[in-house]
Protein backbone atom coordinates (compact mmCIF):
# COMPACT_ATOMS: atom_id res chain seq x y z
CA UNK A 1 0.00 0.00 0.00
CA UNK A 2 2.43 2.64 1.22
CA UNK A 3 4.84 1.88 -1.94
CA UNK A 4 1.96 2.19 -4.17
CA UNK A 5 1.19 5.67 -2.92
CA UNK A 6 5.09 6.37 -3.03
CA UNK A 7 4.74 5.14 -6.62
CA UNK A 8 1.74 7.24 -8.24
CA UNK A 9 3.39 10.12 -6.08
CA UNK A 10 6.57 9.36 -7.54
CA UNK A 11 4.68 9.12 -11.32
CA UNK A 12 2.90 12.88 -10.50
CA UNK A 13 5.30 14.10 -9.54
CA UNK A 14 7.39 12.97 -13.32
CA UNK A 15 4.40 13.87 -15.18
CA UNK A 16 4.54 17.62 -13.65
CA UNK A 17 8.33 17.61 -14.14
CA UNK A 18 7.91 17.02 -17.99
CA UNK A 19 5.41 19.68 -18.19
CA UNK A 20 8.14 21.54 -16.86
CA UNK A 21 10.49 21.03 -19.04
CA UNK A 22 7.81 21.07 -22.16
CA UNK A 23 7.58 24.64 -20.92
CA UNK A 24 10.87 25.53 -20.47
CA UNK A 25 11.75 24.20 -24.18
CA UNK A 26 8.87 26.00 -25.57
CA UNK A 27 8.63 29.87 -26.69
CA UNK A 28 5.51 31.71 -25.90
CA UNK A 29 4.40 35.14 -24.71
CA UNK A 30 3.11 33.83 -21.59
CA UNK A 31 5.79 31.19 -20.68
CA UNK A 32 7.18 32.75 -17.49
CA UNK A 33 3.82 32.48 -16.51
CA UNK A 34 3.58 29.08 -17.89
CA UNK A 35 6.92 27.99 -15.72
CA UNK A 36 5.97 29.66 -12.93
CA UNK A 37 2.55 27.92 -12.70
CA UNK A 38 4.25 24.09 -12.90
CA UNK A 39 6.96 25.53 -10.77
CA UNK A 40 3.97 25.96 -8.02
CA UNK A 41 2.42 22.87 -8.87
CA UNK A 42 5.19 20.76 -8.69
CA UNK A 43 6.29 22.21 -5.27
CA UNK A 44 3.07 21.22 -3.51
CA UNK A 45 3.21 17.88 -5.10
CA UNK A 46 6.83 17.43 -3.46
CA UNK A 47 5.33 18.72 -0.18
CA UNK A 48 2.94 16.32 -0.29
CA UNK A 49 5.33 13.45 -0.79
CA UNK A 50 5.30 10.88 2.09
CA UNK A 51 9.03 11.04 2.74
CA UNK A 52 8.81 14.57 3.03
CA UNK A 53 5.69 14.75 5.69
CA UNK A 54 7.33 11.82 7.62
CA UNK A 55 10.87 13.50 8.05
CA UNK A 56 8.80 16.81 8.86
CA UNK A 57 7.05 14.68 11.38
CA UNK A 58 10.26 13.35 12.67
CA UNK A 59 11.74 16.51 12.64
CA UNK A 60 8.81 17.27 15.30
CA UNK A 61 8.90 14.22 17.55
CA UNK A 62 12.59 14.92 17.55
CA UNK A 63 12.34 18.11 18.87
CA UNK A 64 9.87 17.05 21.36
CA UNK A 65 12.00 14.01 22.79
CA UNK A 66 13.64 15.78 25.70
CA UNK A 67 16.50 12.42 26.07
CA UNK A 68 17.26 13.07 22.53
CA UNK A 69 17.97 16.81 22.94
CA UNK A 70 20.14 16.10 26.09
CA UNK A 71 22.04 13.78 24.19
CA UNK A 72 22.55 16.55 21.17
CA UNK A 73 23.44 18.95 23.28
CA UNK A 74 26.10 16.74 25.04
CA UNK A 75 26.86 15.77 21.11
CA UNK A 76 27.48 19.69 19.99
CA UNK A 77 29.86 20.16 23.16
CA UNK A 78 31.45 16.98 23.11
CA UNK A 79 32.31 18.02 19.12
CA UNK A 80 33.66 21.55 19.95
CA UNK A 81 35.70 19.90 22.24
CA UNK A 82 36.99 17.15 19.40
CA UNK A 83 37.55 20.07 17.07
CA UNK A 84 39.82 21.81 19.57
CA UNK A 85 41.47 19.09 20.08
CA UNK A 86 41.72 17.74 16.58
CA UNK A 87 44.01 21.31 15.56
CA UNK A 88 46.62 19.97 18.07
CA UNK A 89 46.73 16.75 16.36
CA UNK A 90 46.93 13.31 18.50
CA UNK A 91 49.28 14.12 20.73
CA UNK A 92 47.32 16.58 22.70
CA UNK A 93 47.33 15.27 26.19
CA UNK A 94 42.94 15.22 26.34
CA UNK A 95 43.05 13.40 22.67
CA UNK A 96 42.04 10.14 23.71
CA UNK A 97 39.53 11.12 26.27
CA UNK A 98 37.95 13.75 24.47
CA UNK A 99 37.40 11.69 21.41
CA UNK A 100 35.91 8.87 23.00
CA UNK A 101 33.91 10.81 24.65
CA UNK A 102 32.65 12.23 21.45
CA UNK A 103 32.33 9.27 19.46
CA UNK A 104 29.79 8.02 22.55
CA UNK A 105 27.63 11.09 22.33
CA UNK A 106 27.95 10.84 18.53
CA UNK A 107 26.47 6.98 18.45
CA UNK A 108 24.16 7.80 21.33
CA UNK A 109 22.71 10.46 18.95
CA UNK A 110 22.47 8.89 15.20
CA UNK A 111 21.59 5.29 16.32
CA UNK A 112 18.67 7.22 18.18
CA UNK A 113 14.99 5.25 16.66
CA UNK A 114 13.72 8.90 15.26
CA UNK A 115 17.12 9.96 14.00
CA UNK A 116 17.69 6.98 11.77
CA UNK A 117 14.23 7.20 11.03
CA UNK A 118 14.44 10.48 9.97
CA UNK A 119 17.52 10.10 7.91
CA UNK A 120 16.31 7.65 5.94
CA UNK A 121 13.08 9.29 5.32
CA UNK A 122 15.22 12.59 4.49
CA UNK A 123 18.02 10.32 2.36
CA UNK A 124 14.66 8.51 0.09
CA UNK A 125 13.23 12.41 -0.93
CA UNK A 126 16.36 13.50 -1.15
CA UNK A 127 17.15 10.54 -3.94
CA UNK A 128 13.55 11.85 -5.49
CA UNK A 129 14.83 15.42 -5.75
CA UNK A 130 18.06 14.26 -7.35
CA UNK A 131 16.15 12.29 -9.86
CA UNK A 132 13.86 15.39 -10.63
CA UNK A 133 17.04 17.69 -11.18
CA UNK A 134 18.96 14.83 -13.01
CA UNK A 135 16.12 14.67 -15.26
CA UNK A 136 15.77 18.33 -16.07
CA UNK A 137 19.23 18.90 -16.63
CA UNK A 138 19.42 16.73 -18.86
CA UNK A 139 16.43 17.03 -21.12
CA UNK A 140 17.40 20.69 -21.43
CA UNK A 141 21.00 19.73 -22.84
CA UNK A 142 23.24 16.84 -21.65
CA UNK A 143 26.49 19.19 -20.95
CA UNK A 144 24.36 21.47 -18.41
CA UNK A 145 25.79 20.60 -14.76
CA UNK A 146 24.03 19.55 -11.88
CA UNK A 147 24.11 18.41 -7.92
CA UNK A 148 23.53 15.77 -6.68
CA UNK A 149 22.57 14.77 -3.50
CA UNK A 150 26.46 14.30 -3.00
CA UNK A 151 26.44 18.22 -3.77
CA UNK A 152 28.87 17.01 -6.90
CA UNK A 153 28.30 18.85 -10.12
CA UNK A 154 27.90 16.30 -13.08
CA UNK A 155 28.39 17.56 -16.31
CA UNK A 156 27.85 15.88 -19.10
CA UNK A 157 29.54 15.88 -22.62
CA UNK A 158 32.99 17.31 -22.94
CA UNK A 159 34.78 20.64 -23.11
CA UNK A 160 34.68 21.19 -26.58
CA UNK A 161 31.56 20.09 -27.13
CA UNK A 162 29.92 21.81 -30.08
CA UNK A 163 26.35 21.35 -29.03
CA UNK A 164 24.11 23.63 -30.42
CA UNK A 165 21.22 25.23 -28.31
Amino acid sequence: MVHDVKRNHLACIIRLAREIMCAIMGVGDTMDEILLALTERLIDSLRSDPDYQETCRLDHAMAADANLCTNLESFQTWQTAYQSVRQYGKHHPDAKHVTARYQEAKTKVFSHPLVVARNAAAQSFQARLDAITTRLATTISPSVPYATRYRLNHKGGTACSTEKV
